[in-house]
């Protein structure tokens, strides 16, 4: 075996000098030795621990890419994680360092209690193994601190089992302890005459573990610590093993002997594989790269067994028993080619020199470039850049060319007129042979290869792309790893680790280039080594146009496309009985582009054969009669009659002879009123007249019976037939049509509604049902299409939508109480139904908050909103249930948000019913576990969440059997449906005698005074003397400010402790005395209409436009220091609107505020909370929230509120 230095470096130190490392510390200069050195997996970087530095170094070429600072003392050892990330090193400074490898900088460090003897990284995962003189420690990525584990004796080796669960740990004792990953030991080999002990697991997934000590033994033993085979004498002291090939067949053994030699896995020596003037400490492989080993005893020659090239069995045919030391072995047909540094022998099979030359310089590669046999050509490339061919029966070499460069590849075009090198610096130059001139060069290539097929073609291998170049052309590529060895048609044989690999390419790009420029016969040739359909399709449609007829007929029979090819075949013809000739083609005559007319038609470019005729026929003002038949077969009866007016003729049979084959052709498609027209047009029948009825209905009859709706309904509108025209949309859905009619026609329209409605249920669009049964008067109907929807869409836990479904079932039922035959009975029944679905309307709406709350994993509102709602929802469920929703959620939301806003009496009692209800297991642990730490708080409610009415100023418990209305006064509570807080209004009723439109005109006039300037003078005594001035405040003064406010002195005298519910009763003078803007009317004729009152005149109140229900507060009411999320909740739903621009339950959109509002709603707040507004995180919330949802920019709020100020 013969072996190759490729670099070598010597690490210097300080005197320059490579020498034997002098531990004293009193030498100031002295040199390094290399302790150990790894590869990084990849193979494309060397680590080196020498002295006290890390060195880096290129695999390659050994060029240093960084020396790493960091150990303070020397380097033992290094290892390289199995995934490249990073690497650590061990020194005698007891610490171990982590470095990355993509930056080349420390991650960290940790230290050991003694010096660092040995690394090793897990093959499988980043857990790195290191051991100190006393101890060991497993390191990982996730973990802060090393754990260290005791040992007996100084380790001086590790090794990971390949599936990274064991590692064995060499003792200087001769003990060898295997150790799992907890760090416990599961076998102990003892080799107690043994001492410094170096042990290797094989790496091919085997439990065979490698062993040499310094008694110059070699021993391998079992995972169970059972020895296979006997001890084998190495003669020397062994200072590294490592497994070696790509199966690990053999190991690489350093030692005292100066040398680095194989063996096999049986102990044998091989061979040496490099010697060195002083000890040798370490030896590693590199992995991804080949190492052959070839014994020189004997060479095999082996034939196929049988002529099949797909065979792939092998038979010795001769055997040459001699030693042979070559650089190069290559078979020939006859021969053996040996290559020897610059000397090149041909010997035969029977082992006799023929032939020998001497080149100049030592060979770096040589091809076979084929021959007759015994006349073969070798290419060879020089180190001094020479190009040599030799020719087997030619005693001298042909020089060839010369680069500046070694050469690293070389290779000959098929027709020997073309040269491609590669020289050391990866740089492809192509030469002309002929002209001795360079043609082009490439950057970063390391194979290359002419095709054997096609002289054009060259195939070349850089940074993991395959290239293909064609010519002078752009090459294209493709992702391919490995060198190639052949190009032969559309296959290329790489080699990548040890295997070739056959790989198709596609040439359809290189054929595209030929084809761009015209070179038909050449892309034909190259096409024949495999194309697509599509491919060959583009091929012979060129060559047709190209009158290229022999490619064309040789592209369509590969696509067997029959009537193309007699297509040719006439095309063939008709070249023989010289209707073209290549004049005529160079000149591009009226023949020419006759032929080239009808090769688009067939084609189907029938835009391009139009131009063809035309240009064709640019001497005749005829008719061109190929472009009216060809629109007549292609069934375009328009463009022909455009084309006979192009030509200014008039010719009435030619127009009449176009017809009648338009009406042919329509007869044949069953389109018989098309086809009675055209007849029509071409006087072959006579015209209907209006009062035809009979004819008229006879064909609207026929007509509907072959599905012509359109034409049917338009006899039926020629005599007034309304009924039966609808009757034909109805049934063809030409709804469009049909209202259009109804419109103009509105007796018809439950006829047409009707059925449109059905329609529209059967293809599942229900809302658009339920309209159109209330436009055919079906009010039943249509209530029970929306029930149907609500109820799905409860189910299908869409509560929102649910809600929004079931307030529309209470408009359809509030507007059907408008109905005058409606009796008493029904009256009070659409009543109910309307009371029952706003109720649930109500509840959705609310559940809907409720159900996101416990499904989504942020919450949208804030907990006294959860907390309002869920009271709201159990005030209401505890007078009946509604379908799908669930009590245990709302007791549980209220629960959860009233204990984080302390009502802790409340929570405890809602827990208790929790308790007693059945619960999903994660609720029902958590329910029980709240309940435990709730009793160790107190058992009161916090007086801030606590419920006051606005009426009796009576303070409600926060759970009420009543319900949402007062305890005391029975006055409902209504809330806003933003953060359901209760609204600051109270119920009134006018005098029984007075109508709606009596209390409104009352309630717009200015409010009257009860106070003048003589009362003010009788209560208010201002008494003066020369001494004093005294001012009397009469006793009155009190009655005096009810006076004031008359409403109050009704509310204050009102029934307050009655067992029924009755509002406040106002008569004419205590409603001219109030203001209309604090009175808000919700009228739902025919219902009776409700008033309110506010009792905070500050805050002030809307009122939805669509339902007239929902009462919301404007942003500038809530504006106090307690309720500064309640105003941003505000500025959000309310002022600035939606995602949607929608409000509640009925989807209603409403208008953003204008910048005059927002203004006003600024200058409010500053009024109301001036230390609130001016805090400058305040303002910036007020203005990002704008800012979200409204037109104007942030400058511009921000000059509002600035303004404001």
């Amino acid at each position: 075996m013969d072996t190759a230095q490729v670099w070598s470096f010597k690490v210097k130190g300080k005197d320059g000098v490579a020498n034997w490392y002098n531990c004293s510390r009193n030498i100031t200069q002295f040199s390094c030795s290399i302790w150990d050195l790894c590869y990084s997996p990849d193979g494309s970087q060397l680590i080196v621990a020498s002295g006290n530095l890390v060195w880096v170094y290129r695999a390659d070429n050994g060029s240093l890419i960084k020396n790493l600072k960091g150990h303070k003392d020397t380097v033992y050892c290094v290892a390289y994680a199995h995934d490249s990330s990073i690497f650590a090193s061990g020194s005698s400074d007891k610490y171990v360092i982590i470095w990355k490898s993509s930056t080349l900088e420390g991650l960290l460090k940790y230290v050991h209690n003694e010096s660092i003897q040995c690394l090793e990284f897990n093959p499988v995962t980043v857990l790195l193994a290191s051991t100190g003189s006393t101890d060991f420690g497993f390191w990982t990525m996730d973990q802060k601190s090393v754990v260290k584990t005791k040992i007996l004796a100084r380790p001086t080796c590790c090794s990971w089992k390949s599936d990274g669960q064991l590692l064995a740990i060499g003792l200087y004792n001769g003990v060898i302890s295997i150790r799992n990953k907890e760090t416990e030991e599961v076998v102990k080999i003892e080799r107690t005459d043994n001492h410094n002990l170096i042990v290797h697991f094989k790496n091919d997934h085997g439990e065979i573990l490698a062993v040499v000590d310094w008694n110059q033994k070699l021993s391998f033993y079992q995972l169970c610590g059972r020895q296979t085979g006997k001890d084998y004498i190495l003669g020397y002291d062994p200072c590294n093993i490592t497994w070696f090939g790509n199966k690990y067949e053999s190991l690489a053994i350093c030692g005292s002997n100066k040398m680095c030699q194989l063996y096999n896995n049986e102990g044998v020596r091989l061979a040496c594989i490099n010697k060195q003037q002083s000890w040798i400490w370490c030896c590693c492989t590199r992995n991804g790269y080949n190492q052959i080993i070839q014994l020189s005893e004997k060479i095999l020659i082996y034939e196929s067994s049988s002529d099949d090239m797909k065979d792939m069995h092998y038979r010795i045919c001769a055997k040459l028993l001699q030693q042979i030391h070559c650089h190069y072995l290559l078979i020939i047909t006859n021969h053996l080619i040996i290559c020897q540094n610059n000397c090149l022998s041909c010997i035969n099979f029977k082992g006799i020199k023929e032939r020998e030359w001497i080149v100049d310089s030592p060979v770096n590669c040589i091809r076979v470039i084929g021959g007759l046999p015994n006349k073969e050509g070798l290419l060879l490339g020089l180190k001094d850049g020479q190009v040599v061919q030799i020719i087997l029966d030619n005693t001298f070499p042909i020089y060839l060319t010369k680069v500046m460069n070694e050469v690293y590849s070389v290779d000959i075009s098929r027709n020997r007129d073309k040269l491609a090198i590669v020289d050391s610096n990866k740089t492809m130059s192509v030469y002309s042979l002929e002209k001795q001139e360079s043609l082009f060069q490439e950057p970063n290539v390391f194979s290359i290869s002419w095709s054997t097929t096609n002289n054009e073609l060259l195939a070349y291998t850089g940074n993991d792309l395959l290239f293909i170049k064609n010519g002078q052309f752009p090459s294209h590529r493709q992702y391919n790893k490995g060198q190639i060895l052949n190009f032969t048609g559309s296959i290329i044989y790489c080699l990548h680790e040890n295997i070739i690999n056959h790989i198709e390419i596609s040439l359809s790009p290189a054929v595209y280039h030929y084809l761009g420029t015209g070179q038909l016969n050449e892309a034909y040739q190259l096409a024949c080594f495999g194309l697509t359909d599509q491919d060959w399709k583009v091929i012979g449609r060129m060559a047709l146009n190209k009158l290229n007829l022999k490619v064309a007929k040789c592209a369509y029979i590969q696509l067997e496309d029959i009537l193309m090819l007699t297509f040719i075949q006439q095309l063939e013809e008709r070249s023989k009985r010289g209707e073209w000739n290549n004049k005529e083609l160079i000149n591009n005559s009226s023949n020419i582009s006759m032929i080239l007319g009808d090769i688009s038609a067939y084609l189907g470019n029938f835009n391009e054969a139009v131009m063809y005729y035309t240009k064709a026929n640019s001497n005749s003002n005829k008719i061109n009669h190929k472009i009216i038949d060809m629109y007549t077969d292609l069934r375009r009866f328009n463009e022909a009659h455009e084309m006979i007016k192009s030509n200014n003729n008039d010719d009435i049979n030619e127009h009449k002879l176009l017809l009648s084959k338009n009406a042919d052709w329509a007869k044949s498609t069953n389109e018989h009123r098309t086809a009675a027209k055209m007849y029509i047009d071409a006087d072959i029948s006579r015209r209907l007249d209006k009062s035809d009825h009979e004819y008229l209905e006879r064909c609207a009859r026929s007509l509907t019976r072959l599905g012509e709706y359109a034409f049917a309904a338009d006899c039926y509108a020629k005599y007034g037939d309304i009924e039966n025209q609808l009757n034909l949309y109805i049934e063809s859905y030409n709804w469009e049509e049909a209202f259009s009619l109804v419109e103009k026609h509105h007796d018809y329209t439950r006829k047409v509604y009707l059925p449109y409605a059905n329609w529209l249920a059967e293809n599942d669009k229900f809302e658009e049902a339920q309209t159109a049964f209330i436009k055919a008067g079906l009010q039943n109907e249509a209530i029970s299409v929306l029930e149907q929807l609500a109820t799905c869409a409860a189910k299908e836990s869409r509560f929102d939508d649910a809600g929004f479904y079931y307030w529309k079932l209470s408009v359809l039922c509030l507007n059907m109480l408008n109905n005058e035959t409606i009796t008493k009975t029904g009256y009070q029944e659409l009543l109910d139904r309307y009371d029952s679905f706003q109720r649930k309307a109500d509840v959705y709406y609310v559940y809907n908050n409720i159900h996101h709350f416990l499904h989504e994993p942020f919450a949208s509102h804030m907990s006294e909103t959860y907390f309002n709602m869920a009271r709201y929802l159990i005030h209401i469920l505890q007078f009946g249930d509604i379908p799908e929703v669930s009590k245990a959620a709302v007791l549980y939301t209220l629960a959860k948000h009233g204990r984080a806003l302390g009502a802790y009496k409340l929570t405890k009692q809602i827990y208790d019913r929790l308790q007693t209800l059945h619960l999903p297991s994660k609720m029902r642990d958590e329910v029980d576990l709240s309940s435990i730490t709730l009793n160790s708080g107190p058992m009161i409610d916090s007086e801030e969440i606590s419920t006051m009415c606005y009426r009796c100023s009576a303070t409600n418990p926060l759970l009420n059997s009543l319900g949402n209305r007062c305890i005391n006064c029975k006055e409902p509570f209504l809330y806003s449906f933003i953060n359901l807080e209760q609204l600051p209004i109270v119920e009134f009723i006018p005098e029984d005698n007075l109508s709606y439109e009596e209390v409104k005109n009352y309630l717009q006039k200015e409010p009257s005074s009860y106070r003048n300037s003589k009362d003010e003078d009788i209560n208010n005594v201002e008494l003066n003397n020369d001494f004093s001035q005294t001012l009397k405040i009469s006793h009155k003064q009190e009655n005096g400010l009810l006076d004031q406010d008359p409403f109050m002195a009704k509310l204050l005298n009102s029934d307050l402790i009655s067992e029924s519910y009755s509002p406040v009763q106002l008569d004419i003078a205590t409603l001219k005395a109030m203001s209309f803007n604090e009175v808000i009317i919700v009228n739902n004729p025919p219902l009776k209409p409700r008033y309110y009152k506010s009792v905070l005149p500050d805050v002030s109140i809307t009122q939805c436009t669509a339902t007239k229900q929902n009462l919301l507060p404007i942003i500038t009411c809530m504006i106090t220091p307690q309720l500064k999320d309640t105003f941003m909740l505000g500025i959000n739903e309310v002022t600035l609107g939606n995602e949607e621009n929608k409000l509640g339950f009925c989807h209603h959109k409403h208008t953003m505020l204008s910048d005059s509002e927002i203004s006003s709603c600024i200058n409010e707040h500053i009024n109301y909370g001036l230390s609130l507004a001016k805090s400058p995180e305040y303002e910036e919330i007020i203005i990002k929230n704008m800012c979200k949802h409204h037109a104007a920019d942030k400058h511009k709020l921000g000059n509002i509120c600035l303004h404001t100020h």
